[in-house]
Protein backbone atom coordinates (compact mmCIF):
# COMPACT_ATOMS: atom_id res chain seq x y z
CA UNK A 1 0.00 0.00 0.00
CA UNK A 2 2.62 2.58 0.89
CA UNK A 3 4.40 1.21 -2.57
CA UNK A 4 1.73 2.21 -4.16
CA UNK A 5 0.93 5.36 -2.55
CA UNK A 6 4.71 6.53 -3.63
CA UNK A 7 3.55 5.43 -6.74
CA UNK A 8 0.80 7.80 -7.01
CA UNK A 9 2.38 10.92 -5.20
CA UNK A 10 5.22 10.41 -7.88
CA UNK A 11 2.77 10.03 -10.59
CA UNK A 12 1.16 13.31 -9.72
CA UNK A 13 4.50 14.89 -9.03
CA UNK A 14 5.16 14.34 -12.61
CA UNK A 15 1.85 15.61 -13.92
CA UNK A 16 2.20 18.89 -12.12
CA UNK A 17 5.54 19.33 -13.03
CA UNK A 18 5.04 18.58 -16.75
CA UNK A 19 1.42 21.23 -16.45
CA UNK A 20 3.82 23.91 -14.85
CA UNK A 21 6.33 23.50 -17.30
CA UNK A 22 4.10 23.77 -20.31
CA UNK A 23 5.10 26.39 -22.79
CA UNK A 24 2.46 27.44 -25.17
CA UNK A 25 3.71 28.05 -28.66
CA UNK A 26 2.81 31.14 -30.93
CA UNK A 27 0.80 30.98 -33.81
CA UNK A 28 1.50 32.77 -36.83
CA UNK A 29 5.23 33.32 -36.71
CA UNK A 30 7.84 31.24 -37.40
CA UNK A 31 9.96 32.55 -34.77
CA UNK A 32 8.67 32.41 -30.73
CA UNK A 33 10.84 34.79 -29.60
CA UNK A 34 9.54 37.32 -32.46
CA UNK A 35 6.05 36.47 -31.75
CA UNK A 36 7.13 36.83 -28.24
CA UNK A 37 8.05 40.48 -28.94
CA UNK A 38 5.92 41.68 -30.92
CA UNK A 39 2.82 40.52 -28.62
CA UNK A 40 4.48 41.42 -25.36
CA UNK A 41 5.42 45.10 -26.74
CA UNK A 42 2.04 45.72 -27.81
CA UNK A 43 0.30 44.54 -24.73
CA UNK A 44 2.63 46.54 -22.18
CA UNK A 45 1.49 49.55 -24.06
CA UNK A 46 -2.25 48.65 -23.65
CA UNK A 47 -1.55 48.20 -19.91
CA UNK A 48 0.98 50.94 -19.32
CA UNK A 49 -2.25 53.31 -21.09
CA UNK A 50 -4.92 51.86 -19.14
CA UNK A 51 -2.60 51.62 -15.82
CA UNK A 52 -1.86 55.30 -16.29
CA UNK A 53 -5.10 56.47 -17.54
CA UNK A 54 -7.08 55.43 -14.34
CA UNK A 55 -9.40 52.86 -16.16
CA UNK A 56 -9.87 49.69 -13.89
CA UNK A 57 -11.17 46.40 -14.93
CA UNK A 58 -10.40 43.15 -15.97
CA UNK A 59 -8.39 41.91 -19.13
CA UNK A 60 -10.54 39.61 -21.76
CA UNK A 61 -9.58 37.27 -24.44
CA UNK A 62 -11.79 35.64 -27.04
CA UNK A 63 -9.67 33.53 -28.81
CA UNK A 64 -6.97 32.11 -26.93
CA UNK A 65 -6.14 28.90 -28.54
CA UNK A 66 -3.12 27.27 -26.91
CA UNK A 67 -2.50 30.02 -24.19
CA UNK A 68 0.33 31.23 -25.99
CA UNK A 69 -0.72 35.23 -25.55
CA UNK A 70 -2.97 34.78 -22.32
CA UNK A 71 0.42 33.77 -20.66
CA UNK A 72 1.76 37.09 -21.74
CA UNK A 73 -1.75 39.17 -20.48
CA UNK A 74 -0.65 36.96 -17.02
CA UNK A 75 3.26 38.30 -16.80
CA UNK A 76 1.72 41.97 -17.50
CA UNK A 77 -0.56 41.63 -14.87
CA UNK A 78 1.84 41.00 -12.22
CA UNK A 79 4.43 42.77 -13.68
CA UNK A 80 2.00 46.00 -12.95
CA UNK A 81 0.30 44.33 -10.14
CA UNK A 82 -2.90 44.96 -11.60
CA UNK A 83 -5.98 44.67 -9.26
CA UNK A 84 -7.08 42.32 -12.64
CA UNK A 85 -8.46 39.04 -13.74
CA UNK A 86 -7.87 36.98 -16.97
CA UNK A 87 -10.67 35.81 -18.90
CA UNK A 88 -10.09 33.71 -21.26
CA UNK A 89 -13.00 32.73 -24.12
CA UNK A 90 -12.28 29.49 -26.49
CA UNK A 91 -14.36 26.52 -27.46
CA UNK A 92 -11.04 25.10 -27.77
CA UNK A 93 -12.92 22.82 -30.37
CA UNK A 94 -11.76 24.62 -33.84
CA UNK A 95 -13.63 27.37 -35.76
CA UNK A 96 -17.42 27.19 -35.56
CA UNK A 97 -19.32 26.30 -38.17
CA UNK A 98 -19.13 29.04 -40.93
CA UNK A 99 -22.07 30.33 -42.21
CA UNK A 100 -21.30 34.32 -42.81
CA UNK A 101 -21.09 35.13 -46.52
CA UNK A 102 -18.80 37.63 -45.47
CA UNK A 103 -16.63 35.01 -44.45
CA UNK A 104 -17.50 32.29 -46.68
CA UNK A 105 -16.29 34.84 -49.79
CA UNK A 106 -13.04 35.78 -47.72
CA UNK A 107 -9.72 35.08 -48.73
CA UNK A 108 -8.60 33.20 -45.32
CA UNK A 109 -11.61 30.84 -46.33
CA UNK A 110 -12.67 30.74 -50.21
CA UNK A 111 -9.19 31.14 -51.42
CA UNK A 112 -6.57 29.82 -49.10
CA UNK A 113 -8.85 27.68 -47.01
CA UNK A 114 -6.43 28.33 -43.81
CA UNK A 115 -9.83 29.25 -41.63
CA UNK A 116 -12.53 26.41 -42.10
CA UNK A 117 -15.05 24.68 -40.28
CA UNK A 118 -13.73 23.24 -37.16
CA UNK A 119 -10.20 23.54 -37.94
CA UNK A 120 -7.74 24.75 -34.84
CA UNK A 121 -9.61 22.06 -33.03
CA UNK A 122 -7.11 21.48 -29.59
CA UNK A 123 -6.46 18.33 -27.34
CA UNK A 124 -9.23 18.15 -24.61
CA UNK A 125 -6.17 19.22 -22.38
CA UNK A 126 -5.09 22.42 -23.40
CA UNK A 127 -7.43 24.10 -20.80
CA UNK A 128 -5.59 22.54 -18.01
CA UNK A 129 -2.51 23.07 -19.28
CA UNK A 130 -3.03 26.47 -19.81
CA UNK A 131 -4.74 27.30 -15.95
CA UNK A 132 -1.43 25.02 -14.79
CA UNK A 133 0.95 27.41 -16.49
CA UNK A 134 -0.79 30.85 -15.77
CA UNK A 135 -0.94 29.83 -11.88
CA UNK A 136 2.43 30.10 -11.80
CA UNK A 137 2.61 33.32 -13.13
CA UNK A 138 -0.99 34.88 -11.54
CA UNK A 139 -2.99 33.38 -8.63
CA UNK A 140 -5.39 31.62 -9.95
CA UNK A 141 -8.53 32.79 -8.62
CA UNK A 142 -7.46 35.54 -11.20
CA UNK A 143 -7.79 32.66 -14.35
CA UNK A 144 -11.09 32.15 -15.69
CA UNK A 145 -11.51 29.69 -18.83
CA UNK A 146 -15.02 29.64 -20.17
CA UNK A 147 -14.75 26.66 -22.57
CA UNK A 148 -17.54 26.94 -25.51
CA UNK A 149 -18.62 28.73 -28.54
CA UNK A 150 -19.24 32.19 -27.83
CA UNK A 151 -22.80 31.95 -28.68
CA UNK A 152 -22.87 29.32 -25.72
CA UNK A 153 -19.90 31.37 -23.07
CA UNK A 154 -20.58 35.16 -23.53
CA UNK A 155 -23.94 35.74 -22.18
CA UNK A 156 -25.46 38.40 -19.76
CA UNK A 157 -24.26 38.54 -16.49
CA UNK A 158 -20.81 36.45 -17.67
CA UNK A 159 -18.79 39.38 -16.95
CA UNK A 160 -19.76 41.14 -13.49
CA UNK A 161 -17.84 44.24 -14.93
CA UNK A 162 -16.63 46.66 -17.74
CA UNK A 163 -13.15 45.50 -19.01
CA UNK A 164 -10.36 47.95 -19.23
CA UNK A 165 -8.70 45.49 -22.25
CA UNK A 166 -10.22 43.26 -24.15
CA UNK A 167 -8.45 41.01 -26.75
CA UNK A 168 -10.09 39.96 -30.35
CA UNK A 169 -8.80 37.05 -31.73
CA UNK A 170 -11.87 35.45 -33.52
CA UNK A 171 -10.32 35.69 -37.39
CA UNK A 172 -13.92 35.23 -38.41
CA UNK A 173 -16.17 37.98 -39.16
CA UNK A 174 -18.78 36.44 -37.85
CA UNK A 175 -17.36 35.59 -34.09
CA UNK A 176 -15.84 39.19 -34.25
CA UNK A 177 -19.60 40.69 -35.00
CA UNK A 178 -20.87 38.52 -32.58
CA UNK A 179 -18.37 39.55 -29.61
CA UNK A 180 -18.34 42.87 -30.18
CA UNK A 181 -22.29 43.48 -30.71
CA UNK A 182 -22.75 41.52 -27.39
CA UNK A 183 -20.15 44.19 -25.62
CA UNK A 184 -22.34 47.14 -26.28
CA UNK A 185 -25.35 44.99 -25.74
CA UNK A 186 -24.53 43.80 -22.29
CA UNK A 187 -22.90 47.34 -21.61
CA UNK A 188 -19.55 46.16 -21.27
CA UNK A 189 -18.13 49.11 -22.75
CA UNK A 190 -16.58 52.01 -21.09
CA UNK A 191 -14.71 55.15 -21.68
CA UNK A 192 -10.88 55.03 -22.68
CA UNK A 193 -10.90 50.70 -22.86
CA UNK A 194 -8.75 49.16 -25.39
CA UNK A 195 -9.71 46.49 -27.78
CA UNK A 196 -6.81 44.72 -29.59
CA UNK A 197 -7.60 42.96 -32.80
CA UNK A 198 -5.15 40.04 -33.58
CA UNK A 199 -6.62 39.68 -36.91
CA UNK A 200 -7.17 43.59 -38.04
CA UNK A 201 -5.11 43.40 -41.50
CA UNK A 202 -6.02 39.90 -42.45
CA UNK A 203 -8.16 39.53 -45.60
CA UNK A 204 -5.27 41.63 -47.50
CA UNK A 205 -6.82 44.33 -45.11
CA UNK A 206 -9.59 44.73 -47.34
CA UNK A 207 -12.81 46.48 -45.19
CA UNK A 208 -14.78 44.27 -46.68
CA UNK A 209 -13.77 41.40 -44.15
CA UNK A 210 -13.28 39.77 -41.23
CA UNK A 211 -12.38 42.17 -37.89
CA UNK A 212 -12.05 45.17 -39.99
CA UNK A 213 -15.23 45.01 -40.82
CA UNK A 214 -17.14 44.12 -37.83
CA UNK A 215 -15.54 46.77 -35.76
CA UNK A 216 -16.92 49.19 -38.24
CA UNK A 217 -20.00 48.08 -38.38
CA UNK A 218 -20.47 47.67 -34.02
CA UNK A 219 -19.11 51.11 -34.25
CA UNK A 220 -21.36 52.61 -36.57
CA UNK A 221 -24.66 50.85 -34.54
CA UNK A 222 -23.63 52.28 -31.87
CA UNK A 223 -23.04 56.17 -32.10
CA UNK A 224 -22.79 56.68 -28.59
CA UNK A 225 -19.25 55.61 -28.99
CA UNK A 226 -16.33 56.41 -31.03
CA UNK A 227 -13.16 54.86 -31.71
CA UNK A 228 -9.48 55.96 -32.57
CA UNK A 229 -6.23 54.27 -33.70
CA UNK A 230 -3.72 53.92 -31.03
CA UNK A 231 -1.40 51.85 -33.04
CA UNK A 232 -0.83 48.76 -35.04
CA UNK A 233 1.65 45.68 -34.10
CA UNK A 234 3.08 43.05 -36.42
CA UNK A 235 1.78 43.21 -40.09
CA UNK A 236 -1.87 41.84 -38.55
CA UNK A 237 -2.63 43.64 -35.41
CA UNK A 238 -4.69 47.12 -34.89
CA UNK A 239 -5.19 48.10 -31.01
CA UNK A 240 -8.49 50.78 -30.65
CA UNK A 241 -9.30 53.08 -27.88
CA UNK A 242 -12.89 53.39 -27.26
CA UNK A 243 -14.26 57.07 -26.42
CA UNK A 244 -17.61 57.93 -25.34
CA UNK A 245 -19.26 60.78 -27.03
CA UNK A 246 -21.28 62.37 -24.17
CA UNK A 247 -17.72 63.32 -22.86
CA UNK A 248 -17.91 67.51 -23.12
CA UNK A 249 -14.47 68.91 -24.28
Amino acid sequence: MRKLSSFFLLSFSLITTLFATYEPPSCGYDSQDRATKVYYEAFDRAVEFVKMNQIEGDIVEFGTLEGFTASIFAKLIAQYKMNSSLHLFDSFEGFPEITSKVDLNSYEVKDYKVWQSGGMALNANIPELIKSKLQTIIPLELVHIHKGYFSETFKEGTLQSKPSIVHVDCDLYQSAKEVLSNLFKYDLVQDGMIILFDDYNCGRANPKFGERRALKEVMDENPNFSHSLFFYYGWHGAAFIIHKEDKEG
